[in-house]
C-alpha cells in the first residue's frame, strides 16, 4: 500500500533472465455486447496483421513476461483526481492520487551503464513520471468535458492509452479492433524495450474504513504490441472489530481483523460511468460485523460468498462471473509475541454464492 511519502524512483538489473513462457488462458467472460465508442474516446486506426491479446490474471501475465533483465519503477507519485468515487460513493470529486508504474526491459541497459548515460536501451524515470503526471492532467480534462461520472477503471484506461497509444476495455474480439490511437503514445517510441507495463492507481481516501481503493493494469508486450493483459481491484487495509478465534478469550469480545480484498478480472460498466468499490466494501464490512466463525479459513470464504452474492445484480456489468476473488484477512492481536496471523484465501470463477 502507497504511503503519504515523497515519491520513490528505482532502477533494478540483472545480468541473467530464466524466461517462463507459460499458455495459460482465462476463459473470456468479460465480453460486452456494445461494440460503439463514446464521443470522448479517442480516434483510433487498425493494426493489422495482429493477434488479440488475451485477457488473464496478473499472476498468469507475471509468468508469461518472465523474469525480467531490469526494472524501471515511479513508485508513490502523488497527484489528484477527478474521476471515480470517494469513500462516500460520491463520483468526480477531487482527491488525492497515489500513481505507480513498473517497466520490465526487454533486454538489459548495457549501453546506458557502459556510458553512464540515460540511452536509448532504457527508459528516462524522470520522463516517465511526467508522462505520469501529464496523463492524470489528461484525465481529469475530460473529466470535465465529459460533465459526468467516470469511474477509476476508465481512468486508468485513458492513461493507460495515453502512455502506450493502444486502447483495451474487453469490448475487442477481434485483431483489428485492438487499435493504436492517433492521439497518446508518450512512451510509443519506448515499447520496442519493454516486456511488461503495471500501472496502478490508488485513492488513499477512497475507503471509509481501510488504507485505500487501487486498481491496476499488468501488460506484456512483444515488438511493442500487447499480447497479454491483466486488471485487478484491491480494497487495502479494512480494519473492523469482528467475533473470531477458537480459544475461550477470543469469545467473550470482537477483535479487530485487518482485510484485504483483491478482484482480478475488475472493469466497469460499458461507458465507464460507474465504480462498485464502496458497495463491495459494505459487502465486506457486514460480514465481518455479522461474523461468529472461529476460524479465518471459513470467515475467508464467507466473504468471498457474500461478495457474489450481494452483488449478483449490480456487479454482473462489472465483470463478476469471471471475478477471481481474493481475501487476506490478519488478526494482529491473537498472537502475542507475533505481528499478526495471516490467511489468504482464493476463490476462482464459477463458485456459488
Amino acid at each position: 500500500m502507497p504511503s503519504s511519502a515523497s515519491p520513490c524512483v528505482t532502477t533494478t538489473a540483472t545480468t541473467s533472465r530464466t524466461t517462463n513462457h507459460v499458455s495459460l488462458i482465462l476463459p473470456d467472460k468479460c465480453k460486452l455486447k456494445t461494440k460503439t465508442y463514446r464521443a470522448d474516446s479517442p480516434p483510433h486506426q487498425s493494426l493489422p496483421k495482429m493477434s488479440v491479446p488475451r485477457f488473464a490474471s496478473s499472476w498468469q501475465v507475471r509468468a508469461e513476461a518472465g523474469e525480467p533483465f531490469a526494472v524501471i519503477r515511479v513508485r508513490d507519485l502523488q497527484g489528484t483526481l477527478k474521476a471515480g468515487t470517494d469513500a462516500w460513493g460520491r463520483p468526480n470529486k477531487t482527491q488525492p492520487v497515489v500513481v505507480s508504474a513498473e517497466l520490465s526491459m526487454a533486454q538489459p541497459f548495457d549501453g546506458a551503464s557502459a556510458t553512464d548515460t540515460v540511452g536509448d536501451d532504457t527508459v528516462h524515470y524522470g520522463h516517465l513520471a511526467k508522462a505520469l503526471l501529464g496523463s492524470l492532467d489528461m484525465v481529469n480534462s475530460l473529466v470535465e468535458k465529459r460533465g459526468g461520472p467516470f469511474s477509476l477503471w476508465f481512468a486508468l484506461l485513458h492513461i493507460y492509452e495515453q502512455l502506450t497509444g493502444y486502447r483495451l476495455d474487453h469490448r475487442e474480439r477481434i485483431p483489428e479492433d485492438v487499435v493504436r490511437t492517433s492521439q497518446g503514445g508518450t512512451l510509443r517510441q519506448q515499447l520496442e524495450r519493454v516486456r511488461c507495463m503495471d500501472i496502478t492507481l490508488t485513492l488513499p481516501k477512497g475507503s471509509l474504513l481501510g488504507d485505500g481503493v487501487s486498481i491496476s493494469r499488468a501488460m506484456v508486450f512483444e515488438a511493442a504490441r500487447p499480447v497479454v493483459w491483466s486488471e485487478t481491484l484491491r480494497i487495502h487495509g479494512l480494519r473492523v472489530p469482528t467475533l473470531i478465534g477458537v480459544n475461550p478469550n477470543e469469545r467473550k469480545a470482537k477483535q479487530v481483523v485487518k482485510t484485504d480484498v483483491e478482484i482480478e478480472g475488475y472493469k466497469s460498466n460499458a461507458v465507464g460511468e460507474d465504480d462498485i468499490y464502496v458497495e463491495l466494501e459494505s459487502v465486506v464490512v457486514k460480514t465481518l460485523e455479522d461474523s461468529s466463525f472461529e476460524t479465518l479459513e471459513a470467515l475467508g470464504p464467507a466473504i468471498a460468498s457474500s461478495i457474489r452474492r450481494c452483488l449478483a445484480t449490480s456487479g454482473e456489468p462489472f465483470g463478476l462471473p469471471g471475478w477471481v476473488i481474493k481475501v487476506i484477512l490478519e488478526k494482529p492481536t491473537a498472537i502475542t509475541m507475533a505481528a499478526a496471523s495471516r490467511v489468504e484465501y482464493r476463490e476462482l470463477p464459477g463458485v456459488k454464492p
